[in-house]
């Protein structure tokens, strides 16, 4: 799994960090490769942008908040 920006609120990044599945079946486990950070300031500027955009009140409160992650 690769991932730019660990969402707080979203709660994987720290899901994954605790899952520890027992490995009945070789497709049921957690994933050999967890990578975050992977295009971060593309993707803040992405959210940055949008925050300063006409959505919704908060979806660009929060999208600033994930672009000062």
């Amino acid at each position: 799994m690769v991932y730019a920006l660990e969402s707080p609120n979203d709660g994987a990044v720290d899901l994954l960090d605790r899952w520890a599945p027992p490995v009945e079946q070789p497709f049921f486990q957690r994933p050999s490769l967890i990578e975050g950070g992977v295009g971060r300031a593309e993707s803040q500027a992405l959210f940055a942008r949008y925050g300063t955009g006409d959505g919704s009140a908060g979806m660009r409160e929060w999208c600033r908040g994930l672009s000062r992650l």
